[in-house]
């Protein structure tokens, strides 16, 4: 519904659709957009908080035109990844997983041997670092 932009007339066609040919013992519990939106609010704590800016942008007319821009920030969202239990402790944190892409493969690289092989030590002696 979202990114097919429907209104919320359009939204509930949809869904009466949807409950005229569902079928089987579960039940179909969204009846209007009102159902909707409150289930996109309840599950809006699983998500990112975004923010919102209006941008207001002059016209060909000199009309004032305003935008709504909608960001969150890559340090926040990156924190969230880190914290979200199913993603974060596949990031690896490990200078001897470091690479880079040449053009046509990855490349394994360090700047420095020293932290390379600081890193090999502190990866031998324990797990790997997440």
């Amino acid at each position: 519904a979202l990114e097919a932009a429907l209104s919320k007339e359009q939204i509930n066609c949809f869904l009466k659709l949807i409950k005229s040919i569902h079928c089987g013992s579960n039940l179909f519990t969204l009846n209007e957009y009102s159902d909707l939106c409150s289930t996109w609010w309840a599950a809006s704590h699983c998500m990112m908080a975004f923010k919102k800016e209006i941008f207001c942008i002059d016209g060909i007319d000199d009309e004032p035109h305003e935008f709504p821009m909608y960001y969150c920030l890559l340090m926040d969202w990156t924190t969230n990844l880190l914290k979200h239990p199913g993603v974060g402790p596949h990031f690896i944190f490990d200078a001897m997983h470091l690479f880079k892409f040449n053009g046509s493969t990855f490349v394994h690289f360090i700047d420095e041997p020293c932290v390379e092989n600081g890193c090999r030590q502190l990866s031998s002696d324990s797990t790997t670092i997440y």
